[in-house]
């Protein structure tokens, strides 16, 4: 199992509806991510989660991502609501 960890610094004072907006996205979307908040730690920052089977599965998952047609919509919000900075992991599970 791959898993692609995200944190996403926020602009402050957006998060709730930065949350709501990945919420929507997840219900639209059908796809299973988790979505953290930190209660203590670096402020203003939201991390996620996406497991895939393997690295194809996540290829293919991100590809077909990027070519629907709500996807600019919803990075011209996103990228309202966000700032740089932030990480993207991809992490092997160990068994």
């Amino acid at each position: 199992m791959i898993v692609n960890r995200l944190t996403v610094n926020v602009k402050q004072g957006r998060m709730d509806e930065l949350v709501e907006l990945l919420k929507d996205a997840r219900k639209q979307g059908g796809y299973h991510v988790r979505f953290y908040q930190s209660y203590l730690g670096i402020r203003d920052q939201i991390a996620y989660e996406f497991e895939f089977e393997d690295y194809a599965a996540f290829d293919k998952f991100w590809t077909e991502w990027f070519a629907l047609t709500d996807t600019p919509a919803f990075l011209e919000k996103w990228n309202d609501m966000t700032k740089a900075g932030g990480t993207n992991e991809l992490w092997t599970l160990v068994e």
